[in-house]
């Protein structure tokens, strides 16, 4: 799991302004993933002042840290970033594997799997990363 915030240093100055580097945003994360089981999850919702993306990859420690890499590279010192003077985090973290009962379901086990997910990610973006 990879999750990037993205914020503004002197506030957004609309909600049309957030939603456009938001979009941006979306676009950057996409490009940085390489699996076609990497996902972009869809919008988790905003934290504040910061805008939350989640990535699921099925990936090891090393491919979290290369997505991460990757995604510090697009932006740090990105012609948007500087313009808007944004502002971005991003760290990985692995989650344990989720069994699968013998007598279980596909859709019972693929729920089980969401939920462990979204746990992961309210714990992950309830305490603050920080700013790169």
């Amino acid at each position: 799991m990879v999750l990037t915030e993205l914020g503004s240093r002197s506030g957004w100055l609309s909600e049309k302004v957030r939603a456009e580097y938001s979009y941006w945003l979306r676009d950057v994360l996409q490009r940085c993933l390489n699996s076609q089981l990497d996902v972009l999850l869809p919008n988790m919702g905003s934290s504040g002042a910061t805008e939350l993306f989640v990535v699921a990859a099925v990936t090891d420690e090393i491919g979290g840290e290369a997505i991460t890499k990757r995604i510090r590279e697009k932006l740090h010192g990105s012609e948007e970033m500087l313009q808007a003077d944004l502002t971005f985090s991003t760290c990985y973290w692995t989650l344990p594997p989720v069994q699968r009962n013998a007598d279980e379901s596909m859709k019972s086990f693929v729920e089980k799997v969401a939920v462990k997910i979204q746990e992961s990610i309210e714990e992950r973006s309830s305490s603050r990363m920080v700013k790169i």
